[in-house]
């Protein structure tokens, strides 16, 4: 599932933490190079708001603990912009839903 498609163009903000606030600080990667975003890390959608496209490692852990199985039925609430979804699609299959 190519993750660039569910962010927008790059160049991305790479959100980190702020050990002297507690919140977010963002980082742009240096260029719009898909290679970027392939990286356990969680990408910017709207840092004002705090509203990332989360860390691959922490969802796939979650999505695993499911064990769904082709034909399952799965449903995601708050899906963002998708990504996540479209890789719990493709884990269903055509029969799941």
């Amino acid at each position: 599932m190519p993750r660039e498609n569910f962010l927008g163009p790059g160049p991305w903000k790479i959100a980190g933490v702020d050990i002297s606030g507690g919140g977010a600080i963002y980082v742009p990667t240096e260029d719009a190079d898909p290679r970027r975003v392939y990286h356990n890390v969680a990408i910017g959608l709207d840092p004002a708001r705090n509203l990332n496209n989360g860390q691959p490692g922490s969802l796939a852990l979650w999505i695993e603990a499911l064990d769904l199985k082709t034909g399952d039925r799965v449903f995601h609430l708050g899906c963002g912009v998708g990504y996540f979804t479209a890789i719990l699609a493709e884990t269903v299959g055509p029969r799941g839903s």
